[in-house]
């Protein structure tokens, strides 16, 4: 009943190439740990030989996220917020199969997939992937459209997308799709915004052991809190990713980092010696914590100019377009 047992013997049958021994523990895998379904299916996806199984299992995925289940829940969601976390499953499920037609040289069916994955929401890897289907069969106008969002999109980091569409059509039309794309992205992007109030004063302590209230420090700027342990690796690689995003951005973001522990002096030597900009305050009280109810860390909260959380628990690809959105700035065309 360890899911470690189920876990381990697929991971040995899926690297060994045997394709028989990976579907039977994978299904013990999911047995015991049903959310890690969606993981095992986009393994075996990449699988010729088991894959008809893995598509078998997304298509019964997806069915099944169309419909509410109380289930699935977890008690820290409320019932919209479940709803639009199975929306966008459902969209990461359909792009998956997309993805796997389309490495089968099926591009119809793949197109028909990645379009119903990316009628709604915003993500980066299927439009690229939608891109790539459009443009296999000739369809340059469809094919824009996507690379457009890939270039309106500050965390885009993948090839010139302006570049490659610029071969297939005039600047003018580029330039209209991509004012559209920018439109699209703004609008998607503030529908998803759920405005959450800050409970104050909130205390923290900076470098030097002096408190402060944390809106003193993030007042009247479109600001990132991000709460961290300053001994994970995980947390330092991620606020690497942080720092870079923000240098790429064309309009100014103020991050302060809370640390659930007391911050040793050597612990702030190492986030210097990483490259880690960012002020750090100590969130001595857990009143932090208790506010904005983290679920792990590392985690991040973007605030508007006001103090108030717009986008909660969101993630880093995510962080660049919803600053644009609230800061009302232009991205740059990539």
């Amino acid at each position: 009943r360890h899911g470690a047992v189920p876990q381990l013997a697929f991971e040995f049958a899926r690297d060994a190439g045997n394709g028989t021994a990976a579907c039977r523990w994978a299904l013990r895998w999911i047995a015991v740990e049903p959310w890690n379904r969606l993981f095992v299916a986009t393994e075996l996806a990449t699988n010729p030989a088991v894959r008809d199984t893995a598509l078998a299992w997304l298509r019964a995925e997806a069915t099944a996220l169309e419909r509410p289940q109380d289930a699935r829940r977890p008690l820290y969601r409320s019932v919209e917020q479940q709803r639009e976390n199975d929306a966008r499953e459902r969209r990461e499920v359909l792009g998956l199969m997309g993805r796997v037609a389309l490495a089968a040289e099926q591009p119809e069916a793949a197109l028909a997939l990645l379009d119903s994955a990316t009628a709604r929401g915003w993500t980066l890897e299927l439009f690229d992937a939608a891109a790539s289907a459009r443009l296999q069969v000739g369809d340059v106008t469809g094919g824009v459209e996507m690379l457009a969002r890939l270039a309106v999109d500050p965390a885009y980091g993948g090839p010139d997308a302006a570049a490659r569409a610029l071969t297939l059509v005039r600047p003018d039309e580029w330039a209209r799709e991509v004012d559209r794309a920018r439109t699209r992205m703004i609008e998607v992007t503030l529908a998803a915004a759920r405005a959450r109030g800050i409970p104050g004063p909130l205390r923290v302590s900076d470098e030097e052991g002096t408190e402060h209230d944390l809106q003193e420090l993030i007042g009247g700027h479109v600001s990132v809190v991000a709460l961290f342990w300053p001994a994970c690796r995980t947390c330092v690689s991620e606020l690497h990713q942080l720092r870079d995003l923000q240098r790429r951005l064309p309009v100014s973001l103020r991050t302060v980092l809370v640390s659930g522990s007391p911050l040793l002096p050597s612990q702030l030597e190492f986030l210097r010696a990483e490259g880690v900009p960012f002020p750090v305050v100590v969130d001595n009280y857990g009143a932090v914590a208790e506010a904005l109810e983290p679920r792990g860390r590392p985690q991040y909260f973007l605030l508007d100019r006001h103090g108030t959380i717009r986008f909660s628990y969101t993630s880093l690809e995510d962080i660049p377009r919803q600053v644009l959105a609230l800061s009302g700035g232009e991205p740059p065309v990539t």
